[in-house]
């Protein structure tokens, strides 16, 4: 049997549901001096304080994602700087064998003009020593034009 109400007390039964028998009530208290405004304003702060919480979350979300993002970002921005390495070797190597290439074509087809007579050398101090030969410092004279130009010259062991 439910209590029956004073002066600082009121209890009111509420149904929870279909009422079967005197376990299915449920019973609230009123306490004078609580209106209908401070009831609004706790389930405001409630909902409000909820509303707080589940923006927490979701910015703590959002910062996560963002982060696992520039971390992907960051590892592709790696794999582009590799590739292009990649492809700028490539381009280098390749267009040094170009080079190469038509340097030893120009080579086969002006080969007289690389031999020197040793007339036109002028020996001068050693500047090295190998096993296959000896460095020179050297002036070449050229006789067309009349000027020498200061050179490296190997010689030859045996």
């Amino acid at each position: 049997e439910p209590p029956s109400p004073d002066e600082s007390e009121f209890q009111m039964m509420v149904f929870i549901g279909k009422s079967l028998g005197p376990f299915d009530v449920g019973v609230l208290s009123y306490v004078p001096g609580l209106d209908i405004a401070s009831i609004i304003g706790g389930v405001v702060g409630g909902v409000v304080g909820l509303l707080l919480l589940i923006g927490l979350f979701i910015c703590i979300v959002v910062c996560c994602y963002q982060r696992k993002v520039k971390q992907r970002f960051q590892i592709l921005e790696k794999q582009l700087d590799a590739k292009d390495m990649e492809l700028s070797e490539k381009y280098h190597i390749e267009n040094l064998d170009r080079k190469v290439n038509a340097d030893l074509e120009h080579l086969k087809a002006n080969h007289s003009s690389l031999i020197i007579p040793y007339t036109q050398l002028r020996l001068l101090d050693v500047i090295g020593n190998g096993e296959f030969g000896v460095v020179h410092k050297a002036h070449l004279i050229q006789w067309k034009c009349s000027a020498s130009q200061l050179v490296a010259v190997k010689t030859m062991k045996g």
